[in-house]
């Protein structure tokens, strides 16, 4: 990855046992943490059979969000 040389943020990229791969930015000089998820199919990935499961996995994921936010 480039960054800028005024960019003092520090990145790692890691790989989970179960395959996710994940990016952590580290800003110790912001004040405030932040999480983002990207999930890339959608419902051009959707099996014949099981029409719909992207559109489900995207609302599982807001409920999940709002579970973790209240």
């Amino acid at each position: 990855m480039k960054k800028p040389l005024s960019d003092e943020r520090k990145y790692r990229s890691i790989k989970l046992d179960n395959g996710i791969e994940a990016m952590l930015i580290s800003d110790v000089n912001s004040p405030k943490a932040a999480a983002s998820l990207s999930v890339g199919v959608g419902s051009f990935h959707d099996d014949e059979v099981l029409k719909g499961l992207a559109h489900y996995c995207e609302h599982m994921i807001f409920l999940v969000n709002n579970i973790l936010l209240n």
